[in-house]
């Protein structure tokens, strides 16, 4: 004997498994887009002072902290 399959039952399975490939595929295309990511993270564009200031804190900070490596080697 065969099983007797209920055809609407497997259409919704079928739409459901499709429908989450779909969002899948979706999240993964907007995780490529630079703007839909720093949207969704809250993220600000920065300045390219503030770039440039930053960047010269760490610096500051990375230079501070290998001269206390070199201090305390000696």
């Amino acid at each position: 004997m065969s099983n007797v399959v209920n055809l609407s039952d497997w259409r919704r399975e079928k739409d459901s498994k499709r429908a989450r490939e779909m969002n899948v595929k979706d999240d993964m295309r907007s995780s490529l887009d630079n703007n839909l990511v720093k949207e969704r993270y809250k993220i600000n564009e920065l300045s390219e002072d503030e770039r440039f200031r930053r960047i010269q804190e760490r610096i500051k900070r990375i230079n501070t902290l290998m001269r206390e490596l070199e201090a305390n080697n000696k």
